[in-house]
């Protein structure tokens, strides 16, 4: 289940897989993990991601801090 969460400058989605409510979902994570791509986090994170994998007492929230909107890559090499 996703939430759309104001923040500024806009809005944050919020995701939670089990579909608890994104306040008590955020309040039982035990690691965590920021990037600034949506790909960096299950490459920087893996140990933690791996640790929480099909559990139910540790769960793993991951941050990612920009969209990619504005980037500089352009050409052949953009995603």
């Amino acid at each position: 289940m996703s939430w759309l969460v104001e923040s500024s400058p806009g809005y944050a989605e919020i995701f939670v897989p089990d579909g608890f409510p994104a306040d008590m979902a955020l309040k039982r994570h035990n690691p965590s993990a920021v990037s600034a791509h949506q790909d960096d986090i299950e490459i920087m994170a893996a140990c933690p991601i791996l640790d929480c994998f099909q559990r139910t007492d540790r769960w793993f929230t991951g941050v990612v801090v920009t969209d990619g909107r504005g980037s500089l890559v352009t050409g052949s090499i953009a995603i």
